[in-house]
């Protein structure tokens, strides 16, 4: 169940993701993906942005729902359901001594909507753009556009891939489909340039396309598996 600090989280989440993203640019597309792994029951939530026109640096927050169902994208139900998630969104603090946070580090939310089993995680950079005393800035750009590093110490670097790995976690059940999905409201942009130090506007996608995954039950994926092993040894 969703703890009290979840709640709270949730609602100041809503509300700067609602004051913070300015109109839509309806020519930046979020994507989002799954994977997973069926036989260790893991899932993984991955996003990469779509933006011809160069609109912004990347993603600046994200929030998302996944859940398990009978039916592709459909409505939350068993047997299926998520079991754990964690933010896997890149962060970090700059040496030495944790001098800043970089990265999505703000408006943490990461739990299960009451009464439900639609788990909702996200988070968020900050709105402003800044270096420490060593010159090391605040803001990871390229998330979502690029894979890249982001140097945070003398030999130390946040690393991202894109697709941007947004959070991962385990299911149970037996089969059924996972689902990723978020809404343009629960997503900001970086601007298209940064200049430091700054305070920054951050916007919304476009639209934002979900994903879902069809799980099998392991006990059918190790049927499988031996009926391939059975016709390549009746071939030799």
């Amino acid at each position: 169940m969703i703890s009290a600090k979840d709640v709270t989280r949730m609602a100041v989440w809503a509300a700067v993701v609602l004051l913070a993203a300015g109109a839509c640019q309806a020519s930046v597309i979020a994507n989002l993906s799954l994977s997973v792994d069926q036989v260790g029951q893991k899932w993984y939530a991955y996003l990469t942005l779509s933006d011809p026109a160069n609109q912004t640096l990347g993603l600046h927050g994200v929030y998302i729902d996944v859940w398990g169902s009978q039916t592709k994208a459909g409505p939350w139900s068993g047997p299926l359901s998520i079991s754990t998630h964690t933010i896997k969104l890149p962060k970090g603090m700059t040496d030495p001594d944790d001098e800043m946070a970089v990265g999505f580090t703000s408006n943490t939310a990461n739990g299960t909507k009451v009464g439900t089993g639609y788990t909702f995680v996200g988070a968020m950079q900050s709105n402003e753009y800044v270096a420490d005393s060593h010159g090391y800035t605040s803001i990871i750009m390229g998330v979502g556009e690029v894979a890249g590093s982001h140097q945070i110490g003398t030999t130390r670097y946040i690393n991202y891939t894109n697709p941007v790995l947004v959070a991962q976690g385990a299911y149970t059940g037996t089969v059924g489909w996972i689902n990723v999905s978020a809404a343009t409201t629960s997503m900001t942009l970086l601007p298209a340039s940064l200049s430091l130090p700054t305070v920054f506007s951050s916007f919304s996608p476009g639209g934002v396309n979900g994903a879902s995954v069809y799980a099998p039950e392991p006990a059918t994926l190790a049927l499988m598996g031996l009926g391939g092993l059975i016709l390549s040894r009746k071939r030799k």
